[in-house]
């Protein structure tokens, strides 16, 4: 299906009950203007307009890529709502996207995020066994689960923990990944740590793709989906 359509389609489908779920979303204030109030929801659904389209067009584009990709995906300020809040919120887009990219633009997909693996899976709803001491203090606001209208979509096996001192146990030539010095000029730490397991990934013969708000997604635009902050990210759930 042409990318216009699939998002064409999309929003004629979705359109009202997303725009219920950011209704239900946006925080209230106790002396907001009902008039600015709406302007807010419909800034919120732009949002997720030009996420949507972003991301059905980069799909479009390496579904005839061979190999076929695996796409990794942020969680943070990506899928919803910002770590270390109260709640984790899922962006009300997000499931609705998933499933159609599933049967339109069916590509592997992973997840590289900053939370360790198994906070990862705890989120998503798997079964990690028992947790450390360490774990039950840093899991204390989390919710078993709380991230599970994603898993089904999700390979199991391909989630990554950026952190340097948490990639390195995965595989510990990872910290021996030469990276262009030109890259620790131009980008975050926190980019430098999601291009070396881009770099290993690809190491191992995989086709890598990656959907994140850091800024080493800028590096090439056909191959990344960069959630920029102002047009992208859905910072209307904070």
């Amino acid at each position: 299906m042409k990318p216009e359509i699939a998002i064409e389609n999309f929003w004629f489908e979705h359109e009202a009950f997303i725009r219920n779920e950011l209704e239900k979303l946006v925080p209230h204030t106790p002396d907001e203007n009902p008039k600015k109030r709406r302007e807010v929801i419909e800034q919120a659904l732009g949002v997720e307009k030009n996420f949507v389209r972003e991301v059905f067009m980069a799909y479009s584009r390496w579904i005839k890529e061979d190999p076929r990709p695996l796409v990794l995906w942020d969680i943070d300020d990506t899928m919803g709502k910002a770590y270390g809040s109260e709640k984790w919120k899922t962006r009300p887009c997000l499931p609705l996207l998933l499933e159609d990219l599933e049967q339109f633009y069916p590509l592997e997909m992973g997840i590289d995020s900053d939370r360790t693996v198994r906070e990862t899976q705890f989120c998503l709803g798997m079964e990690i066994g028992e947790l450390t001491t360490e774990e039950q203090e840093r899991f204390k606001f989390l919710t078993h689960g709380e991230m599970g209208e994603i898993q089904k979509y999700l390979t199991s096996d391909q989630i990554y923990c950026s952190r340097l001192e948490e990639a390195a146990k995965l595989d510990e030539r990872i910290d021996l990944l030469k990276i262009p010095q030109e890259y620790y000029e131009k980008y975050s730490l926190g980019s430098i740590d999601k291009i070396r397991i881009i770099l290993w990934l690809t190491q191992q013969g995989k086709n890598v793709k990656a959907i994140d708000d850091m800024d080493f997604a800028k590096i090439k635009p056909q191959d990344n989906v960069f959630v920029d902050r102002e047009t992208m990210m859905p910072r209307f759930l904070y």
